[in-house]
């Protein structure tokens, strides 16, 4: 409305005569403006409530040396990441949702969601899991190699 009352009483700071171009491009107003604005806005909300909005690990999972090699495979049906206190090298042997790693004398500690899929360990490493209801220790079965609560 201004900008017509502007026009209409020649206090208009563009020529007569020009149109809202510029070499063939459209120059959008201000009310072209806030909806470009409030488009962005709401765009960058959306991929910030879909980032807020994904779990975070709820689940631990620990696996303690006892001084002798094991190694061990696991894949969990969320997502996955190093637990607190891990050694450095536990994050390096992350891909996606699996992990695989070998450990003597130190622990690795990781937090996934979800439940653990598959599950393999070669050797006498202990291993605990924590979940809401508490930690448990764990042993795999030799024949079946599932994992069962001892």
């Amino acid at each position: 409305m201004a900008r017509k009352l502007a026009h209409k009483h020649g206090t208009s700071d563009a020529p007569e005569g020009a149109s809202n171009t510029w070499h063939g491009v459209v120059r959008p107003d201000r009310r072209g403006y806030l909806r470009l604005a409030s488009a962005a806005i709401a765009a960058l909300a959306s991929v910030s409530g879909s980032v807020a909005g994904r779990q975070p690990p709820q689940n631990g999972l620990l696996i303690r040396g006892n001084g002798e090699i094991s190694t061990y495979e696991f894949t969990v049906g969320g997502t996955l990441d190093t637990g607190p206190g891990s050694t450095a090298d536990a994050g390096e042997r992350i891909s996606g949702s699996s992990a695989e790693g070998v450990v003597k004398d130190a622990d690795r500690r990781y937090l996934f969601s979800g439940e653990i899929r598959d599950f393999s360990l070669t050797g006498d490493a202990r291993i605990y899991l924590r979940t809401g209801s508490g930690r448990r220790e764990l042993s795999v079965d030799e024949r079946s190699g599932a994992l069962e609560v001892k």
